[in-house]
C-alpha cells in the first residue's frame, strides 16, 4: 500500500522544492494560489520518477457545501520508458489522480491533476475535474 496524505486545507503554505508549478495555466485551470511542487529524478538522462510531488489550494467545488482547497502529496510517481507517469491514490473517500509526460530534454514537465471525494460532513461529493499544469 502506498503511503501518502489527501487533506483539506483552507489557507496553508507550500515549501517549495526543486521544480515548482505556476504560471497562467495553473491560475486558470486551479485557482489563484494553485500549486504543485516535486523533484524529478533522471539516470544517464532519462527521467525515473517524480518524487515528493506536493499540491495545494486546489479548488475543489462540492455538490453539497464550499468549495474547498484541496491539497495532498504522493511520496513517489515513476516515470516510464516512454517519459510518461500515472498514479492514485485513495484514502478515507477521497482519490487524487495525477497523469503527465517529462519533455526529453527534462525541462518541461506537463500533467493533469484530479481530486475527488467527500471532505467533510457538509462537504460531499466534491471533484476538482481534470486540472492541467506545467512545470518549466
Amino acid at each position: 500500500m502506498k503511503k501518502g496524505i489527501l487533506a483539506l486545507a483552507m489557507a496553508s503554505a507550500l515549501l517549495a522544492l526543486p521544480v515548482a508549478a505556476s504560471g497562467d495555466a495553473l491560475r486558470a485551470q486551479g485557482g489563484d494560489d494553485f500549486q504543485i511542487s516535486f523533484t524529478l529524478k533522471s539516470r544517464g538522462g532519462e527521467p525515473t520518477a517524480l518524487k515528493r510531488f506536493k499540491f495545494s489550494r486546489l479548488d475543489t467545488p462540492c455538490a453539497t457545501g464550499p468549495v474547498i482547497q484541496a491539497r495532498g502529496r504522493l511520496p513517489f510517481i515513476a516515470v516510464n520508458d516512454r517519459n510518461r507517469f500515472s498514479d492514485s491514490l485513495r484514502r478515507a473517500g477521497r482519490k487524487v489522480r495525477v497523469k503527465g509526460r517529462v519533455s526529453g530534454n527534462l525541462k518541461v514537465v506537463r500533467g493533469t491533476i484530479r481530486v475527488q471525494g467527500r471532505f467533510s460532513p457538509t462537504a460531499r461529493n466534491c471533484d476538482s475535474g481534470k486540472v492541467k499544469w506545467v512545470a518549466r
